[in-house]
């Protein structure tokens, strides 16, 4: 089989090699650009490598996988800002083989090589290369779980295959909780089609679930240890106790679905959806398996963002069954590899001008500040480091305490990296981050004897301070102005002689 790129024709395996060549240039790309650009930590990525210093089974707000990847990646290649971001570009260029794979099998080579082409370029995916969050693993084992589930059913009876299956859903279980959007999308997929309900009467879809929950019950364990705070964190960002019916929201994240994917992928997956029933029963089923992964967690996340709120990241999941359905209605038109060229470099062109803005804006003279720098919210935190590095010198023996997670997060870093050795001072007692259940300062006040505390906050006058300890010294303030229009600023605290009774 051959194909059209511009004037020449290139073998399956030429084609097969440039695409191969493109999604590791681009990964290349995405971790040089952490160091090209200097991009700090965001403060969940340093709250993250927080947690893989103490691994557990589970957080206060996800399951453990970030922490277990950003232990593994830090662990090789240290605690610089792009290794602790590392496994995301890796993973996503992965989860875009694996695209690859599947597009190939259930269409065509020439659909799986589109297919991931385009998940790889997505504006979506460009923008979370560049930051360690749960959607990596997430996206990864979704896609190999819906890989391992179709090649379970072509050959039901090799129940490894549907222990594989079950294995990587209960891996994307303790990589976000949303991964249970995959099982329940399979599980209506077979429910609503006549011809596939008895495959649920089978044991080896049973196996998988099964499988599944055995490798996320130890999430569950801690989660029971803890008072299920993770899945009450869950509820409480979902807000849907407070004013129902956002309208206005709901075509915000209708119209952010169509941004995060690209307008021409988002055209051509649409087209071929409402056309599906005009190809040949073989196709049609990879078509309704494709669609099904996209849109029951459209629908659903679409409903709570009329309701409440829903992140555009929210969805990311369904971008995977949507690229293969726009990937097999590109290879069907009669030169595709200009529409797909297209798709690609409009959704790369965007990237680059988000990626290399700081670079744009010297190039064209114009002074960088926080109104316009798209990463003016993780600016400045290392100068703070520093200052925080010379007051802990100077009062040897206290221990590096803060008041808020974000605090936390990035000054611990930027002070101590790796050090994981930081209290968090919970004036009020409320349970509303990982912190708070493994920094209390209270309780290790209680453990360790620890008596003297540097606290930083970003309140002139935290609450309770002079109730909680027995010395209260400010020490002035840490200033940090990394544009002119925005100042972060640090007050800090000498604290001794915690009160176990308040007076």
């Amino acid at each position: 089989m051959h194909e059209k790129t511009g004037m020449t024709r290139l073998s399956e395996t030429q084609a097969n090699g440039l695409t191969a060549l493109f999604l590791l240039l681009l990964l290349l790309w995405r971790i040089l650009l952490v160091q090209w650009i200097d991009l700090p930590l965001f403060f969940d990525e340093a709250h993250y490598l927080h947690w893989s210093l103490d691994l557990n089974w589970g957080y206060f707000s996800k399951p453990p996988m970030v922490a277990l990847l950003i232990w593994l990646t830090t662990g090789l290649f240290g605690l610089e800002e792009w290794a602790v971001k590392l496994s995301s570009p890796v993973l996503y260029t992965a989860t875009a083989f694996l695209v690859w794979h599947m597009g190939r099998h259930w269409f065509t080579p020439r659909a799986g090589r589109w297919a991931a082409l385009l998940f790889a370029s997505m504006p979506l995916i460009g923008f979370n290369s560049l930051f360690v969050t749960t959607d990596a693993p997430l996206l990864f084992f979704w896609a190999l779980t819906l890989l391992l589930f179709q090649q379970a059913r072509m050959q039901p009876r090799q129940y490894h295959r549907w222990l594989l299956a079950g294995l990587a859903g209960g891996l994307g279980l303790m990589s976000k909780y949303s991964m249970i959007l995959l099982p329940a999308s399979l599980l209506l997929w077979l429910l609503l089609q006549k011809d596939r309900r008895q495959e649920l009467l089978r044991p080896g879809f049973w196996l998988a679930v099964a499988t599944a929950f055995a490798v996320f019950l130890p999430n569950l364990w801690w989660n029971w240890q803890n008072a299920f705070i993770s899945f009450q964190h869950t509820a409480e960002i979902s807000q849907l106790d407070r004013q129902w019916f956002h309208p206005l929201r709901f075509f915000e994240f209708l119209l952010g679905q169509v941004v995060v994917v690209g307008p021409l992928t988002a055209w051509m997956g649409f087209q071929v959806w409402r056309n599906r029933r005009a190809v040949a029963a073989t196709l049609r089923e990879k078509l309704s398996l494709s669609g099904w992964m996209a849109w029951p967690t459209w629908l659903l996340l679409g409903t709570l963002a009329l309701l409440s709120r829903a992140n555009l990241n929210w969805a990311a999941p369904a971008t995977i069954g949507f690229v293969l359905l726009a990937g097999a209605g590109w290879a069907c038109l009669k030169h595709p590899a200009r529409w797909v060229g297209l798709s690609v470099l409009l959704n790369l062109s965007l990237l680059s001008l988000f990626y290399h803005w700081p670079a744009v804006l010297n190039a064209l003279n114009i002074p960088q500040t926080a109104k316009i720098d798209p990463y003016h919210r993780i600016r400045g935190w290392d100068v703070l480091g520093e200052q925080a590095q010379a007051l802990l010198r100077q009062y040897p023996g206290y221990m590096l305490t803060a008041d808020n997670r974000k605090v936390m997060a990035l000054l611990g870093y930027y002070t101590l990296p790796g050090n994981n050795h930081l209290a968090y001072y919970n004036a009020h007692g409320n349970i509303r981050n990982q912190y708070a259940i493994s920094h209390d300062l209270l309780r290790i006040h209680r453990q360790t004897g620890q008596e003297r505390f540097l606290l930083f906050s970003k309140q002139e006058q935290p609450d309770g301070l002079h109730a909680r300890f027995q010395s209260v010294r400010p020490l002035g303030s840490i200033v940090s102005q990394p544009y002119p229009d925005l100042t972060l600023r640090l007050y800090v605290f000498a604290l001794e002689g915690v009160r176990e009774a308040l007076p």
